[in-house]
Formats: C-alpha cells, sequence, structure tokens
C-alpha cells in the first residue's frame, strides 16, 4: 500500500474565548510549594500600554467574555490592578481574580463589590494557623477576618458575587487537614475548593507530592470526609486525579484560551509563561518559557490566528504528541531533560505535563 499524504489547512478564525492576564510577577509572600522560588524569568509589573493593547484586542473576538486577572505574581500589588478591572468590566468581561487574600482591606472589597467581579479565588492551604504560617508565612486570622469582611459587606449589600473559591494545593503534610478545612469554607461562605496536586521545583520537595513514589495508605479515607463533609457543607470539592490515565486534556485548548504575561508575551498556558523548574516523576525536567508573539510587536488577533499557534492548538487539541512519564525510554531520552521540543518536533513540548493528566488542575 502506498504511503498516503495528508495536507491540513488552517483558516483564522477569532475563536479565543478566555484571557488570562498576568499583570504583574511579584508578590508579597513566599510560599514554600511556589515555583516563584525557582523562576529564571524576570519579575516586573505589566505596562499600561500593554494592558491597553489587550482591551483593545478583545473587540476582534465575538465569543471572548471572559478576563481572568492570575499569574506568578499576586494582583493586588500593581498600582492600577482596580482601576483595570474596571475598564474590562466595561468592556462587558466576566472577571475572576486569583489572590492570596492577605492585602483585602474594606477598599478593596467595597471596589470589586460595585464591580459586579464573578470570582474571587484565594489560597488557603490549611485551616490550621500553624500550618497555614508554615506553608504560606502569613497569618491565618488576619486572612479570615478579611473573609469575614467581604462576606459581611455582600450580606450588607444584598449581593450574590463575587464567588468566594479556595485553593488548596495538596501535599503530604496538609491532605490530612482536608476535611477540616471543607468545615471552614462552609463557615465563611466559600461555594468551591480547587484541590491540586504539588508539582515540585526541587528534589527536597518530591516526597511531598501525594502520586510520587506511592500513594499514602489513608488518601482515600481522608477524601472520602472530605468528600461528605463537602456534600453537608454545600462546598463543591473539584480534585484532581492521583495516578495517570490514559485521558489527556488541555483545558486551555478546550477552553479557547491563552495567557498573556506581564511583558506582553502570548503563551499556550500559565506553565509556558515563565523559565523554571519541575520534577516530574522525579526527574528533573527546565520548563522553558516560550510565546507565539508579544503585544508590543502584533495584535492579540495577529498571534492567535498565527500559523505556527493554530497548527499548536490542533495538535494538543487532538492528542498529536508523545507521552513521558509511561514512555518505556524515558530514563535515556534528552527529550524529557526541558520542555523546548518533543520526540514528535513539537515545540514548546508538552508531553511531561501533568495539567494535561489532571494530576495537576488549571486554575
Amino acid at each position: 500500500m502506498k504511503d498516503q499524504e495528508f495536507e491540513l489547512t488552517f483558516h483564522p478564525k477569532p475563536t479565543l474565548r478566555k484571557l488570562y492576564v498576568e499583570i504583574t510577577a511579584r508578590c508579597n509572600l513566599s510560599c514554600v510549594m511556589c515555583f516563584r522560588r525557582s523562576m529564571k524569568s524576570p519579575q516586573g509589573d505589566m505596562s499600561e500600554e500593554i494592558f491597553h493593547s489587550i482591551l483593545e484586542g478583545t473587540k476582534d473576538f465575538p465569543h471572548l467574555s471572559e478576563i481572568v486577572f492570575g499569574g506568578i505574581g499576586e494582583n493586588f500589588v500593581h498600582p492600577h490592578f482596580l482601576s483595570w478591572v474596571r475598564e474590562a468590566r466595561e468592556k462587558n468581561l466576566e472577571v475572576t481574580i486569583f489572590t492570596n487574600g492577605t492585602l483585602l482591606d474594606e477598599r478593596k472589597i467595597e471596589a470589586l463589590l460595585d464591580l459586579d467581579v464573578s470570582r474571587l479565588m484565594i489560597s488557603l492551604d490549611s485551616p490550621d494557623p500553624l500550618g497555614y504560617d508554615q506553608i504560606r508565612g502569613h497569618n491565618l486570622e488576619k486572612l479570615l477576618a478579611h473573609i469575614a469582611a467581604f462576606n459581611e459587606a455582600k450580606k450588607r449589600r444584598r449581593l450574590d458575587r463575587p464567588w468566594l473559591i479556595s485553593e488548596f494545593v495538596l501535599m503530604r503534610n496538609n491532605y490530612h487537614s482536608l476535611p477540616a478545612l471543607v468545615d471552614l469554607a462552609s463557615r465563611y461562605d466559600i461555594r468551591e475548593i480547587h484541590l491540586t496536586n504539588l508539582m515540585p521545583f526541587t528534589s527536597a520537595m518530591v516526597d511531598q507530592s501525594l502520586y510520587h513514589p506511592a500513594l499514602p495508605d489513608d488518601l482515600d479515607d481522608v477524601l472520602a470526609k472530605a468528600r461528605l463533609r463537602s456534600f453537608s457543607g454545600q462546598v463543591a470539592l473539584i480534585e484532581p486525579e492521583f495516578s495517570l490515565k490514559t485521558e489527556r486534556r488541555c483545558q486551555f485548548m478546550e477552553d479557547y484560551a491563552c495567557a498573556i504575561g506581564w511583558q506582553g508575551q502570548i503563551s499556550p498556558c500559565f506553565r509556558h509563561l515563565h523559565s523554571y523548574q519541575e520534577y516530574v516523576y522525579g526527574r528533573k525536567k527546565d520548563v522553558l518559557a516560550y510565546d507565539f508573539g508579544n503585544l508590543q510587536e502584533k495584535t492579540l488577533y495577529e498571534i492567535w490566528t498565527s500559523q505556527k499557534y493554530m497548527e499548536f492548538r490542533y495538535k494538543i487539541g487532538h492528542g498529536i504528541y508523545p507521552s513521558c512519564p509511561d514512555c518505556n525510554f524515558v530514563n535515556g531520552c534528552d527529550y524529557v531533560l526541558d520542555s523546548d521540543a518533543d520526540c514528535y518536533y513539537n515545540s514548546p513540548g508538552c508531553a511531561d505535563c501533568l495539567w494535561s493528566r489532571r494530576l495537576a488542575l488549571c486554575p
């Protein structure tokens, strides 16, 4: 049988629906599991010119409905953050905000309520003051006071939004506290808890991951208790996987989303916004920053509809890339050393991505 040749033709379309915008790479905390600690990229704030080019570019995408303010930094350290949220809302974009919650005060709370933000996602990795301090280096009681003030302001103004959602990074030293965290979330009107597994960035942190080298014996029991309490407390528990599954799904591809770094670079997802190191099943890997263009040079539409970006989205969306974690040759392969490319010659390389296996959950 003769070899058959196929030709794919890509037709540029304004299919972008969701933007993740990193307005700053700076943060007021230095959490133990944050890969900012191994980040090799520069840290700074997004300029007004870049942000306004983003908003200007939204007019070219009729299905673009949501902007997520988040990235490697803390949004509230940026001096223009609240005014930029206002400008996004004036464009009729739904707004989700990631925050560690430590900088919330009365003025910021009232502003968020005035702006009718959709969701406020707060990092909360322990219901115990000592455990929270060890992870985040901050006082839990102060954070809970901010959340209580936020809820009181919503109640006073008879508002249902923004929804409060917490993010919890699962590690061996905190997963036992998950049922208690569900109870705390119920008391503080937190609607959802998003769980994600730790992605270690040092060899010492590898032993803190739940999925490697073996699952804790009591993990199922802890999760069962947390689920039961989530039902009674009316808190949705969003769980990751804890072992490799055959299915691979990229949430950024499925949501027709992209990530925009503080310097204006358009990356396919958060993972490729910056250069840092991670340990994938104990293997050290250099994740390299990768972008398909920069808003300082091209428009959002030009970048999204570029041949290279469209081809990348097609391949990832259809699973046309290898799988490193369960490959027989992984221990002798140079492709797994960094994310520059994979053995199918895709660039960037997504073959080692544990987010696509739902071991780590995209925000």
